[in-house]
């Protein structure tokens, strides 16, 4: 499976997430040429949306790299 993420290098946050992908061999640089699927555009949208709606839905970031750390990396 293969996931793809815009992730901001000039927080904190968004290094110390780049350095854990990297640290793992998870890292690879994007291929612009990729044709993203109008269902997946779609479903990322509808995401946002309902985000926006109710925040409290959403799933804490700090938790969820704990969850898959301790899930894939132990």
């Amino acid at each position: 499976m293969i996931y793809t993420f815009n992730i901001d290098d000039s927080t904190e946050k968004g290094k110390a997430i780049l350095y854990f992908l990297k640290s793992f061999g998870m890292l690879e640089k994007g291929n612009p040429d990729i044709d993203i699927p109008n269902w997946q555009k779609e479903e990322v949208k509808r995401s946002i949306e309902e985000l926006e709606k109710s925040p409290q839905s959403g799933i804490d970031f700090d938790q969820s790299m704990d969850e898959l750390a301790s899930k894939y990396f132990t």
